[in-house]
């Protein structure tokens, strides 16, 4: 079981602690828990390596519909979250 740190149609991140099993290109399937009920099956392949993370690009996954509900769902429950995001997307683009 790993923790994924972010999620799209067409990949993921996940944390690793240890890559020695791993390699660029090494086949991913498993099973994506969403939140409280909502499940995805994941396949595609190891892209690359990035600070404990790994990089997968996915054949199969979440679908556009599935990612906008969880969206939704994080907007919900935890509304505070996109605020932050928005400040400090805000913040950054007044500093350059």
């Amino acid at each position: 079981m790993f923790q994924v740190t972010e999620v799209s149609e067409g990949g993921m991140r996940m944390i690793v602690n240890n890559f020695n099993s791993m390699y660029k290109g090494l086949s991913i399937k498993g099973i994506l828990n969403l939140n409280d009920e909502d499940q995805v099956e994941i396949e595609g392949a190891v892209l690359r390596f990035d600070q404990g993370e790994v990089i997968v690009q996915l054949r199969k996954g979440p679908t556009f519909k599935i990612m906008v509900e969880q969206q939704r769902h994080i907007k919900t429950k935890y509304p505070v979250f996109f605020a932050k995001l928005r400040e400090r997307i805000t913040l950054a683009q007044s500093i350059q």
